[in-house]
């Protein structure tokens, strides 16, 4: 079926300017692989918004299947338009629940992603283990747990990032982070190019901001067998044991069942 075009309204263009649904796609296959020595076929996204990486999860293998959880009914209803129809007879590969990803426990995945920092909903550290000991739950012996992490005195600091597109204008808003709680306001803001109004706040992501080392120890807390992590070179991902510092570290964590 010939895709759509999509909208540019804020779900279109949040999965303009921040999601890389191939290149997610791309890690989860090429780590797994090298690991377990096989293709990953079931997928789950936890948080999926509008579930732009499951569809394309569907759309990249015959056989993969996805399960996509949110609580939000808005992003679940603008994915099914738009990433999961357009699939076509694919689609029956695809199931969205509205949910919260803490009580879906079937079908297991043989890979779990929480990307975009997702899993900074969480404000303690005991929800925070609960969220990953549950996740471990729903995924097949042998199978994964990744997500992103979001370190390094530029994610601490208040500021804007702005990126300019083709057709309209991005800005990534940061708040003052509260220095006891770790607690953290961000912002998203669009605007059109030829247009004077901006989107204001988008998207609002009420945040505590864990640190790389904390994330590591509450996956091992949750019962992972081993966490790996990823950091950016100049020739994609690889696996460190250590890592130079920097002002923006977001590597890939993979936590193992």
């Amino acid at each position: 079926m010939r895709r759509p075009r999509k909208p540019y309204d804020k779900y279109g263009l949040y999965e303009r300017a921040v999601q890389r649904p191939q290149f997610d796609i791309d890690f989860v296959t090429r780590v797994f692989i090298t690991e377990r020595g096989h293709v990953p076929i079931a997928l789950r996204e936890d948080f999926c918004g509008t579930a732009f990486i499951s569809a394309e999860w569907v759309r990249s293998h015959p056989r993969r299947t996805a399960l996509s959880i949110d609580l939000d009914a808005a992003p679940l209803a603008w994915g099914r338009r738009w990433n999961v129809e357009p699939l076509g007879a694919e689609a029956r590969r695809l199931t969205m629940l509205q949910k919260d990803v803490r009580s879906v426990f079937s079908p297991k995945a043989d890979v779990t992603v929480a990307f975009n920092f997702s899993y900074c909903v969480f404000m303690t550290r005991e929800d925070l283990v609960d969220y990953f000991r549950k996740a471990k739950r729903a995924i097949t012996p042998g199978g994964a747990f990744m997500l992103d992490g979001y370190s390094g005195p530029d994610s601490l600091e208040a500021g804007n990032e702005v990126r300019n597109y083709a057709k309209f204008i991005y800005t990534w808003d940061q708040r003052p982070m509260d220095a006891i709680t770790g607690r953290a306001l961000r912002y998203i803001h669009f605007r059109m190019k030829g247009q004077r109004k901006t989107m204001e706040r988008a998207f609002t992501y009420d945040w505590r901001l864990w640190t790389i080392t904390e994330l590591i120890d509450a996956l091992r807390e949750a019962g992972f067998a081993r966490v790996d992590v990823y950091d950016e070179k100049k020739n994609g991902y690889r696996r460190v044991s250590r890592a130079e510092w920097k002002d923006a570290f977001i590597p890939i964590l993979v936590a193992w069942t």
